[in-house]
């Protein structure tokens, strides 16, 4: 064999092993990147709906009206989303069940410290919302004020999802699931996270018939 042919032998020969040593090195890194895990389902049964959420956050039921989507990973447990269901009596009048959640955000918007004294004075803008599994529902925020002895400090809280689970039955009053990012009046990394992880877990809302 001449020498310029054992010349182009071996560079193919070694242009093969490296080659199948390039797929075989990127075959094994791609097993070897971990999967996101499903996302897990909530069902509440009381007020008969449900919802999916990223399995890396930890959901803890407090009652069947009040439940927390928590980051228990974090140095300390850090909520992230909060869903609430609130009722109204029946002897309450209010003119619908969107205004009825914007008046229960309003009042659990309020909080007094040894520092600060925080609330929400009024709805600032309201749109109506679907989601991406067709239930539909409105999104609002409220203007929040926070008191730091002569500080004042003004911005807009939000976005509170809210949808009517009422039971259409004679004598019962308003039921209104609201969804929010925990620190829904901070501007912050979690704030941020929280409003997407809030959005997301929305748009996988499911309402069935109690």
């Amino acid at each position: 064999m001449r020498e310029s042919t054992k010349i182009l032998v071996g560079l193919i020969a070694l242009f093969l092993l490296c080659g199948a040593t390039y797929f075989l090195v990127r075959n094994n890194e791609l097993k070897a990147t971990p999967q996101s895990p499903a996302p897990t389902t909530y069902t509440n049964t009381e007020y008969g709906y449900s919802f999916s959420h990223d399995a890396a956050l930890t959901l803890i039921e407090f009652t069947p009206e009040y439940v927390t989507l928590e980051d228990q990973g974090a140095v300390e447990p850090n909520e992230v989303v909060q869903v609430a269901v609130e009722n109204a009596d029946i002897s309450e009048s209010f003119e619908s069940a969107e205004e009825y959640a914007r008046t229960r955000a309003l009042v659990f918007c309020a909080a007094d410290g040894p520092t600060a004294s925080m609330r929400c004075t009024r709805t600032t803008r309201t749109e109506p919302f679907t989601t991406a599994t067709g239930i539909v529902g409105e999104v609002f925020y409220l203007e929040f004020v926070e008191t730091r002895g002569e500080e004042v400090t003004t911005r807009e809280a939000g976005p509170f999802y809210a949808f009517n689970v009422s039971m259409d039955t004679p004598g019962s009053g308003y039921s209104v699931l609201i969804f929010r990012p925990a620190r829904f009046h901070e501007e912050s990394a979690e704030y941020d996270r929280g409003a997407q992880a809030t959005f997301d877990v929305v748009n996988t809302l499911k309402v069935f018939a109690r």
